[in-house]
């Protein structure tokens, strides 16, 4: 299963740009997604992911983009615990 996310781009703590896209895999503390924009190695982000099922949402994750290739885009999460995984697991 997918799960559609949104993201935002930061900088300095400050919103810098927004996407959308889909996750592929999701880890304890990653994920790898396919985004519809273009977002460089090391670039700092904000997810909220959405269970298909229930419509819930996750809460704020903030991560950093630790790889991009061809495929999928993986992401690093560094928030202390990832907030997505009760909502979507529930």
């Amino acid at each position: 299963m997918t799960l559609p996310l949104r993201g935002w781009l930061m900088e300095d703590k400050r919103v810098a740009g927004e996407f959308a896209g889909t996750v592929q895999r999701l880890g304890a503390r990653s994920l790898d997604a396919s985004l519809e924009v273009e977002v460089a190695v090391l670039t700092n982000v904000k997810l909220r992911l959405r269970d298909p099922r229930s419509g819930q949402e996750s809460g704020d994750v903030y991560g950093k983009v630790v790889g991009v290739t061809a495929g999928p885009t993986a992401t690093r999460c560094a928030s202390g615990s990832p907030r997505w995984t009760r909502p979507i697991r529930s």
